[in-house]
Parts: structure tokens; sequence; C-alpha cells
């Protein structure tokens, strides 16, 4: 889907702000060597649905590639798509879960 750059960017930035809830809290229970990396993987959460939620199949399988590249911290079954972002444990898990 064309989208312009801008607009994929803000979308980001909106997701990721409505999302603050989810690791705000996070802060006071966890050491900031444990936090960073939390708000880190929110921020490619954000990243995924929402400039990765404008391409189609064969771009997804591109971006799954991409940002295993980049961060090696998605689980290796599935691809990116697959995962969300348990709260308890703060670390991926397959959306399957949430059924």
């Amino acid at each position: 889907m064309s989208t312009s750059h801008i607009a994929n960017i803000k979308n980001m930035c909106i997701l990721f702000d409505a999302l603050e809830h989810n690791y705000a809290a996070a802060e006071q229970e966890l050491s900031r060597e444990d936090f960073l990396p939390y708000v880190e993987k929110w921020f490619v959460f954000s990243i995924i649905w929402s400039i990765g939620a404008t391409v189609d199949e064969a771009g997804r399988k591109e971006l799954d590639i991409i940002f295993r590249e980049i961060e090696p911290m998605f689980p290796t079954m599935n691809t990116v798509f697959d995962y969300h972002i348990n709260t308890v444990k703060k670390d991926w898990a397959p959306w399957e879960e949430k059924l």
C-alpha cells in the first residue's frame, strides 16, 4: 500500500504513545538494565504494526528478515507479525496464546 514516510512515522509514534501504559508500569518494577530492552520491544512492536501494517505478504516476509537481522530478539518460529508482547513475562509471545 502506498503511504507517505511521514504518515508511517506519525502512525508509529501514535501507536507507541497509545501503548505507553503497558511499559510505564514496568518502570517501577524492573531494573534499568531490564526496563530499556522492554521499552525497545514496544518500540519494535509499534514499528511492526504501523509501518509493517502497510505491506503485502511478500513485504511482510522481507520485513521479517530485516527485523531479525537488525535485532535477533524474536522467537525463531513464524514471522515477527505472529508475536505480541506478553506484559507478564515481558517478552515476545505468539498471538495464539490470546485465543
